[in-house]
């Protein structure tokens, strides 16, 4: 009785070390996990060589550069999982998964509009936000779609950031936490906000909380108004806490296990798309925060977090390490008033030769760091120090263990399957190993394909009838895409194909895509002018290829014109 009891502890024992071990290597999460704290135990060896590169098209963000607290979509935001690297696209609104050992292409998927955040890999799955309104969740071995949700309240269609897309983008990133998936649609108080909980194994609803954007509250400018949360950015999550990133204000909180409302400080100028999270307190637009109330702290320049400290570097190359346990103390400000001032214990700090700029995540003992020059470099972390060394210490240089030079900006750093993976502004991504190898993946030519007479000719015709040659084009029922490539061709017209076909649709986006015009001159989506609702006077032109696609009951398309 004993000894089988003995070997089922062992064999629970076993169990669980497996179970704490599985997922060991991955960045599942934008910044690694649910607190976006952009640390991992895990080490990367010391010495990194280049094992392959590729050249993504040129991102395409939603915002303009002068909308600093907006730019979540600069360039590519990266996951992994086992051996494969998720990058979703905003300029071809798909996710694509390279194999992290080659970088060679493994699958793609596309959605029905920009896809501008991190996605989540979870058990298996891998979880997608898009502009279209939709959450997807797709078999991360394959791509292929095991349950989708709409986010907003219909299909309708509006123009947003020059792209058409719902009018309830997916624009709160999605998070996933013990077995629940968060993320939000709507980016406009008017016009409804919903905050989803759904279960991430089936896409069930947990809770939805769509009354939190109309309130009398204080705006930005500190007049009161009807408004409220607008999400754009990551969410994240502190013990019980959801919290709401909300684009240029701070985040809102809501109780993850009921969709509670607890609070939203809007009446400030401060805020940003990207929170962190540890110890109960959040980082947002350089100023810390009070997980519990939202209280405003102290300013914070730190870029990466873990369960002791933030870690931050200036422009002059000292990097800090601070205790993420604050202090109280009476200043007396330049008023001559007394008030009380939250502090934080310096553990260790750092002189940086040449200065990198900015910390972007820590691997193990090592924090990782560039500089907009393209040089990236990893910085040992001195073994623990008292706060009255430190101030001895402080003319010491960081121990640089490792250093690169990349082609670009860096933008972020992920660290998982034993690899560094850098992806720069200018859409470059790098991957570094412990092989000495290198591989370069080259941006392919777009693919030129040669129509049918009868669609070059079909396609002048319309033009030069209509005499429509810029704006918005609509195809109705795209067909074989021959119609809608040429008018693309043959005029400075932004084309939306519609088709009821889905593979039909997916074929046509492989195709346009590979032509280098989707997402820029070219969206198709699936369904038809019936089913789809548009904004009206969005379209100079409409025409149809494939008249039964489109959903009228007619047999002749060179019928159908109008303008």
């Amino acid at each position: 009785m004993h000894k089988i009891t003995w070997l089922g502890n062992l064999m629970l024992l076993l169990a669980a070390c497996q179970a704490s071990s599985a997922g060991a290597g991955d960045w599942p999460q934008w910044r690694y996990d649910v607190g976006h704290g952009a640390s991992t135990l895990d080490e990367l060896p010391r010495e990194l060589h280049l094992q392959w590169v590729r050249h993504l098209p040129q991102p395409r963000k939603a915002w303009p550069v002068s909308q600093h607290k907006l730019q979540f979509d600069l360039s590519y935001e990266p996951v992994v999982m086992g051996k494969l690297i998720f990058v979703p696209s905003t300029v071809s609104d798909n996710v694509t998964a390279f194999d992290t050992e080659t970088g060679q292409e493994k699958w793609r998927f596309y959605a029905g509009g920009p896809v501008r955040f991190a996605p989540v890999g979870w058990q298996g799955k891998l979880y997608v936000v898009s502009d279209d309104g939709y959450l997807y969740c797709l078999n991360a071995e394959t791509g292929a779609p095991l349950w989708t949700f709409r986010g907003g309240p219909s299909e309708y269609k509006v123009l947003g950031n020059e792209r058409l897309i719902s009018m309830w983008p997916a624009r709160g990133a999605p998070v996933v936490h013990e077995g629940t998936v968060y993320f939000t649609a709507g980016i406009w108080p008017f016009m409804g906000i919903f905050v989803h909980a759904l279960d991430a194994t089936g896409g069930k609803v947990i809770w939805t909380n769509s009354g939190s954007a109309s309130d009398f509250i204080l705006q930005p400018h500190s007049s009161p108004a009807f408004a409220g949360v607008a999400p754009q950015g990551y969410l994240s999550i502190s013990g019980d806490t959801l919290l709401v990133a909300g684009g240029r204000s701070v985040p809102a909180a809501y109780d993850r296990h009921t969709g509670e409302f607890l609070y939203y400080h809007a009446n400030t100028k401060r805020g940003g798309y990207a929170v962190s999270v540890s110890n109960g307190y959040f980082l947002n637009d350089g100023r810390m925060y009070r997980v519990s109330d939202g209280e405003y702290m102290r300013r914070s320049g730190a870029t990466v977090l873990d369960d002791r400290a933030m870690y931050s570097a200036d422009s002059k190359g000292l990097i800090r390490a601070e205790s993420l346990t604050l202090t109280w103390r009476e200043v007396v400000d330049r008023k001559g008033k007394k008030k009380i001032q939250a502090e934080s214990k310096t553990l260790w700090q750092r002189r940086m030769k040449p200065p990198l700029g900015k910390l972007f995540i820590k691997a193990g003992a090592r924090l990782y760091a560039g500089s907009r020059e393209g040089l990236i470099a990893a910085i040992d972390i001195p073994a623990a120090e008292t706060h009255a060394e430190t101030s001895k210490r402080n003319s010491q240089s960081a121990d640089i263990s490792w250093r690169a030079q990349i082609e670009g900006e860096p933008w972020t750093m992920l660290a998982a399957d034993d690899k560094l993976f850098v992806v720069t502004v200018e859409g470059g991504l790098y991957c570094f190993g412990a092989r000495d190898s290198a591989r370069i993946h080259r941006l392919r030519a777009p693919k030129k394909t040669k129509n049918h007479r009868r669609w070059v000719e079909r396609a002048r015709q319309i033009l030069d009838e209509t005499g429509v040659r810029e704006g918005y084009a609509l195809v109705l029922g795209a067909g074989t895409g021959q119609l809608l490539e040429e008018i693309v061709r043959q005029s400075d017209l932004h084309v939306i194909g519609m088709d009821s076909d889905a593979e039909n649709v997916d074929r046509l986006r492989r195709r346009f895509d590979q032509a280098g015009l989707y997402g820029g001159r070219v969206t198709i989506l699936q369904g038809t002018i019936l089913s789809t609702p548009i904004s009206p006077y969005l379209a100079s032109l409409v025409v149809a290829e494939d008249l039964n696609a489109a959903g009228y009951a007619k047999d002749n398309a060179e019928d159908f014109v109008t303008r």
